[in-house]
């Protein structure tokens, strides 16, 4: 994990007093929406609100409403959101960093995840 993610973690913990991903999007307000998406895939995904272009909305999959899964993959759209945050429109029209946004967003999702079990 690179050190951008590692101080995001610290920085998103420090300043929300948790590393419950439902509980930060809430403080952000970021707006967390459960939708029927495909059966299985995607299970997250992220946007903007198309009249602001700034402000993220979380969208997850309604099949992982009640599964642990959900904090992972809301984990995982909260990393694209904030370790990703200047790359508004980029992500979607990048071929090539694909795979390291998505990598990026995984480390951060893990990294985060496992300090809601340190205390």
């Amino acid at each position: 994990m690179n050190n951008k993610i590692n101080e995001a973690i610290k920085t998103v913990i420090d300043r929300y007093k948790t590393a419950d991903p439902f509980a930060i999007a809430e403080k952000m307000t970021i707006d967390v929406q459960w939708s029927d998406l495909m059966p299985n895939k995607p299970l997250g995904q992220n946007m903007y609100d198309s009249s602001s272009n700034i402000e993220p909305i979380i969208i997850l999959n309604s099949k992982i409403k009640n599964s642990p899964m959900r904090n992972l993959v809301m984990a995982h759209e909260l990393g694209h959101v904030i370790v990703q945050n200047d790359l508004i429109g980029c992500y979607t029209s990048a071929r090539n960093g694909h795979n390291s946004f998505e990598r990026e967003a995984t480390d951060f999702a893990v990294g985060l995840l496992s300090m809601l079990y340190v205390r």
